[in-house]
């Protein structure tokens, strides 16, 4: 590999895998016709518009992507209800014995759905990175 195609490849790939190419002859044309996504702009989708799955769709999974939309929606929602419960319970208005629980079973599950929704956005940036490996190396097979 040439020390121009090992910089570009840099933004696709890890280190590791850009040193396990080192040893394969590249084809300028077909490496640099190839559909490589960014895992760079997968972390921007992720951290800015995660919890609607926008990178699971950018990354090309879509069932995840419509699993990690229905719990972004269910998590604005239970925040949303927190708030609610919140001041409602808050201002004076009798409460039974169970109406902190709700409040904060709502919280609880508000924060679990999003830590493993951000939790996620790191395995689409790794995902991203390893498909772009295995479509660097589908190429190379299909040249030998």
């Amino acid at each position: 590999m040439k020390e121009y195609q090992a910089l570009y490849l840099k933004t696709y790939l890890n280190t590791k895998q850009i040193l396990s190419l080192e040893d394969k002859n590249l084809n300028n044309n077909a490496l640099f016709m190839l559909n490589l996504k960014s895992p760079k702009m997968a972390l921007i989708l992720g951290i800015f518009l995660g919890s609607f799955g926008v990178d699971r769709f950018y990354k090309g999974n879509i069932l995840l992507g419509i699993i990690r939309l229905l719990g972004g929606v269910i998590s604005h929602f239970l925040f949303i209800a927190f708030q609610g419960l919140a001041m409602l319970f808050g201002r004076g208005v009798e409460s039974n014995e169970n109406a902190d629980l709700i409040v904060l079973s709502c919280l609880a599950l508000w924060v679990l759905i999003n830590f493993f929704i951000y939790f996620d956005v790191f395995l689409v940036y790794r995902g991203i990175k390893n498909d772009n490996f295995q479509k660097i190396l589908s190429v190379i097979k299909d040249e030998n």
